[in-house]
């Protein structure tokens, strides 16, 4: 929780500075602050979504978020929950109203949807390294001061939110090890880096996603990495079944690895298939060595057809 408050602080100061000399700043370099925040956030959402080891974990992810989003209509929550706060921070109607909401809403999502935010929280819960954190902090609190200086402060609002959903990550790590592991938090990364496409998309003004309906999306991803070990674990019948028989070519092994869903069924393909390659090896060197002048007055066993697995083994049965 270390990383979080840092970053809750930083936040604070760069949103306090913003929203007060934010006022001087002419229109025109306004929107250039914030064109800047815009291109920023493309690239580290284009970097992110990349990371991806399954795109159809990703593309199943925010198509399910996306539905839960808008049947809870988390967007008009997440902005009425800004509007809540606005009236207990300042005062005013109109243009400064809906800007307050803005900056609150559009912070929180730049400020939490962010791959340092995830990964940082993860080890910041698991370890107490709070490193990514920091450098999360240092980054997030001169945006602040960019966003402040446009959006007012409504931005300072946003630490709410970080304190809740970073927090609440890190939290969750430190309940248990074993909650997150290494793909859920490279498809979460992935799937966060799409969510912060449509943030980068308002900033810039190209299009109005309703990006906080997206969020669901960084929940069903991970539980969809759960689900496929949880299934691949179950399915000890199959494990059995290969482990009994000689093994798969070549061919349709290296065809299983490439669409292996998760760590666990990739380590399970290995530690079937490494040993048999191995005995085989072993028979074939035997094989070999009968063959050999010097000791063909030594029956040949059950390594005599080891050519003709080898040969299976690597082209299959055709």
């Amino acid at each position: 929780m270390i990383g979080t408050l840092i970053n809750a602080l930083t936040v604070l100061i760069g949103g306090t500075i913003g929203s007060f000399v934010g006022g001087r700043f002419p229109q025109r370099m306004q929107e250039t602050i914030f064109a800047a925040l815009g291109l920023f956030t493309l690239a580290i959402a284009i970097s992110s979504g990349l990371v991806t080891k399954n795109p159809l974990i990703v593309l199943g992810s925010l198509l399910i978020g996306a539905l839960i989003g808008e049947a809870l209509n988390l967007e008009e929550k997440l902005e009425r929950f800004g509007e809540w706060l606005r009236h207990l921070m300042v005062r005013g109607e109109g243009g400064s109203a809906s800007r307050f909401v803005e900056g609150f809403v559009t912070a929180s999502l730049v400020f939490c949807v962010g791959p340092l935010t995830i990964q940082g929280a993860i080890e910041d819960g698991l370890t107490g390294d709070f490193t990514k954190l920091a450098i999360k902090a240092m980054l997030d609190g001169f945006a602040a001061l960019a966003f402040a200086t446009t959006l007012g402060p409504g931005v300072l609002a946003s630490i709410l939110v970080i304190l809740g959903f970073q927090g609440g990550i890190s939290l969750l790590a430190s309940l248990g090890s074993n909650i997150f592991t290494e793909p859920m938090i490279t498809e979460l990364t992935a799937t966060g880096g799409v969510v912060l496409l449509s943030i980068a998309f308002r900033l810039l003004d190209i299009k109005q996603i309703r990006a906080a309906n997206l969020l669901p999306a960084l929940f069903v991803a991970p539980a969809a990495i759960a689900l496929m070990d949880a299934l691949g674990e179950n399915d000890a019948r199959l494990r059995d079944l290969l482990a009994a028989s000689d093994g798969l070519c070549l061919p349709h092994l290296r065809r299983s690895l490439e669409l292996a869903r998760s760590e666990t069924a990739v380590t399970t393909l290995f530690a079937i298939h490494i040993p048999k390659l191995k005995s085989l090896q072993a028979e074939l060197t035997e094989l070999i060595r009968k063959n050999d002048y010097r000791y063909t007055d030594e029956k040949v066993g059950e390594e005599g057809d080891s050519w003709l697995r080898a040969l299976r083994t690597l082209v299959g049965n055709q």
